[in-house]
């Protein structure tokens, strides 16, 4: 069984939620040597991809954005 921080890397997939019920960001490890991911939930399904911090920065930056249009 594999654990939430062990990152398994995987050919490029795209998953469309057209109605997302929630994003959760978070992370996993001390600072310095921490994973960060990404959880989507939507209609029972569940999907989680680990990314890098600077990608959680942009992608905080862009939703501060949509939400001030």
């Amino acid at each position: 069984m594999k654990r939430l921080w062990e990152v398994e890397r995987v050919a490029r997939r795209i998953i469309e939620y057209r109605l997302p019920e929630r994003f959760i960001v978070g992370t996993v490890g001390m600072p310095g040597e921490r994973t960060f991911y990404l959880q989507a939930k939507s209609a029972g399904s569940l999907s989680a991809v680990a990314f890098e911090k600077q990608q959680a920065v942009v992608l905080a930056e862009r939703i501060d954005e949509l939400l001030n249009e």
